[in-house]
């Protein structure tokens, strides 16, 4: 089972997920050592992410097999993915200037003129509510690499519309695959999630509407698809 982990969204890079500690791996002292010094994340595995927070590569190293059991692999991918955002808001953080919240990641909730925007291109009431719950809820999804084994998905991934929250791999699928089948099949599920993110467009022009004028046109908006929706 994965471990899953909590960021306290944009505001500071430095409340992070609590891990679990990095056990010891069973070999030569020297090999103890460095692991131990190493930042925390994965000893093994570096990955990068994408604009949306989402794994698009990773880096395994050259021991992976030899000291990543099976069973921990789930765990170990998502300690790179916890690092790879760790260090992403780190790097975000670290200038004079605060990030806006679409500079950390593409599913960031738009800014509220443009919240408006997408909402005056709603035709129905129906469309209208639907879009105004998704643009602010955090929604949840479960999804599968392409792989099947021993009659169900070889990875599964969770996750909502900001992170990664957990990897599961099948430890006997693990054990007989090279670790990029495995990546593989965690890019798969990532481009899944990708998918079922919500992506707001706004098609019109608003830039000679003031934010009271498209205050005033919302308002004006809503009430007409109120009036006109079907009882």
């Amino acid at each position: 089972m994965a471990v899953s982990g909590h960021f306290n969204h944009y505001d500071n890079p430095d409340e992070f997920w609590d891990d679990e500690p990095l056990e010891q791996p069973r070999g030569d002292r020297s090999r103890t050592t460095e692991v131990a010094t190493r930042p925390s994340g994965s000893a093994f595995a570096a990955m990068t992410l994408d604009r949306g927070l989402l794994p698009i590569g990773i880096a395994f190293d050259a021991e992976w097999q030899r000291y990543v059991a099976p069973h921990e692999v789930g765990d170990e991918l998502l300690r790179a993915y916890h690092f790879a955002v760790q260090t992403r808001m780190t790097a975000l953080f670290a200038t004079e200037r605060i990030p806006t919240p679409h500079e950390i990641s593409d599913n960031a909730v738009p800014d509220q003129r443009t919240v408006m925007a997408i909402l005056l291109e709603t035709t129905t009431w129906e469309q209208f509510t639907t879009v105004s719950s998704r643009i602010v809820t955090n929604e949840r999804y479960e999804v599968h690499g392409g792989t099947l084994f021993r009659g169900g998905p070889a990875t599964t991934v969770r996750a909502d519309r900001d992170y990664l929250l957990a990897i599961e791999v099948q430890s006997p699928w693990a054990a007989g695959v090279e670790p990029h089948r495995i990546f593989d099949d965690i890019v798969r599920c990532a481009d899944r999630v990708r998918a079922l993110r919500p992506r707001f467009a706004v098609t019109g022009d608003y830039s000679r509407y003031s934010n009271a004028d498209l205050e005033f046109h919302l308002d004006r908006h809503r009430q007409r698809l109120f009036d006109e929706r079907t009882v």
